[in-house]
């Protein structure tokens, strides 16, 4: 199915917009997501904070996503646990090439 098609679907379900104003508002709302996501990664540092209404439900969506940057959850345990491993993955790494250049 092409996108135009979705795209009026959703438009036909929702009776109030066309699928050009539904296709438009969710470009919109994609683009503020990824740019609420680069206001929040340490790059931003000293940037005014952004709201975004949708955020978990964007995150939900875009999880899989390779050019979404996720940042860790203060509540969650989980999400601790794993940046602490990363982190001495790449210490390791850093280790190991120290070493090879030393010698």
């Amino acid at each position: 199915m092409r996108n135009d098609k979705v795209w009026q679907l959703i438009a036909n379900e929702l009776a109030t917009h066309n699928a050009i104003q539904c296709k438009n508002k969710w470009k919109y709302l994609k683009s503020k997501y990824y740019e609420k996501k680069g206001n929040m990664s340490a790059k931003a540092s000293g940037t005014k904070v952004m709201k975004f209404d949708y955020l978990e439900e964007f995150d939900d969506l875009f999880k899989d996503n390779a050019n979404v940057i996720h940042v860790a959850i203060a509540s969650s345990s989980n999400g601790i646990k794993n940046i602490k491993e990363i982190g001495s993955l790449t210490s390791t790494e850093n280790q190991k090439k120290r070493k090879k250049s030393i010698l």
